[in-house]
């Protein structure tokens, strides 16, 4: 179980959150160790927890230099994994959990079956998830039990989970299984906010690693964001509003998860789900996004859309 993004969210954010009725928690990078939260942080995302989805990675993250340890999605670990995070948030048991990154050692259908025992036999787990997989990943997981949500990169600058050779999206509706969408602002890029490598140079700022802020491709992609902001502004919203509707107007069973630590930011994001995209919008949006250059980090990893071993049989 690992942390693909850095995002976190404050206390204040959280309160903010629960009296908006947001379905997700989610915890990533630093913030995932439970230990590091705060007793009234805790308090708050306990009593979130009880009405709320709520997932958790662990241990290992991208940083800088990439994976800081090879990934492990062994049952061992699994098992290992889940009795920590329920121990350092004090819980008695996750909604939903995630594999996050398959590590292309363990079949598949071994992972699931030992997320299966504490979800069956000890109630720790409500639900499964399936973080970085393929569509055939997917289908083998699903065959061994009913996966409720995969996560994966998807927005206005990330579209590879419709292409027909990725076919995930695909999948994951034939399965109906749910689509959480990580980095749904294109690491923040469609806030408007950065337009030079140095905004994102900052201590403890990796993003200068994604390819959308190498310095060139900056130049072209930040030509298409101004496009992008015109039509925002057309509409009296903000690009990030207009990115996240734009991604939810995809189907009710997608779910951004943007990440921030302001609850001004939270409510922005959370106005996008009054805003309506019309069909000559979509159109536009997509087009323009058409023209944006670098592929996703993930891709430079090894771990994208990830495949494991075919199970051997006995």
């Amino acid at each position: 179980m690992a942390a693909a993004t850095y995002a976190r969210i404050s206390g204040s954010s959280a309160n903010r959150g629960s009296g908006h009725g947001v379905p997700f928690l989610p915890l990533f990078g630093p913030m995932l160790q439970p230990r590091r939260l705060s007793r009234r942080k805790r308090s708050i995302f306990t009593e979130i927890l009880s009405s709320s989805t709520f997932y958790l990675r662990g241990c290992v993250f991208i940083g800088a230099r990439g994976f800081s340890r090879s990934p492990n999605s062994s049952p061992e670990y699994c098992r290992r994994a889940i009795e920590k995070s329920l121990k350092r948030l004090g819980l008695p048991y996750i909604d939903l959990y995630y594999i996050h990154p398959l590590d292309k050692v363990t079949p598949i259908e071994k992972i699931i079956q030992a997320m299966v025992e504490p979800k069956k036999n000890e109630g720790k787990i409500k639900h499964l998830g399936i973080s970085e997989c393929s569509a055939e990943s997917l289908r083998r997981a699903h065959a061994v039990h009913p996966i409720t949500a995969i996560q994966i990169e998807y927005s206005l600058l990330c579209r590879e989970v419709e292409s027909p050779q990725i076919r995930l999206l695909e999948t994951a509706r034939e399965l109906k299984v749910a689509v959480v969408c990580y980095c749904p602002l294109g690491n923040a890029f469609l806030t408007g906010r950065y337009h030079t490598i140095e905004d994102v140079s900052g201590p403890g700022d990796s993003r200068s690693i994604l390819p959308w802020f190498y310095p060139d491709n900056l130049k072209t992609n930040l030509v298409i964001l101004d496009k992008i902001t015109e039509t925002a502004n057309a509409k009296g919203i903000t690009p990030s509003r207009l990115a996240l509707a734009w991604l939810l107007a995809q189907g009710d069973d997608i779910f951004p998860i943007p990440g921030t630590t302001s609850p001004k930011s939270l409510d922005e994001n959370l106005a996008s789900i009054s805003v309506d995209i019309a069909m000559e919008e979509e159109k536009l949006l997509r087009d323009l996004a058409s023209y944006v250059v670098g592929e996703r980090f993930q891709a430079k990893t090894g771990y994208s859309y990830g495949d494991t071993p075919l199970l051997k049989k006995d």
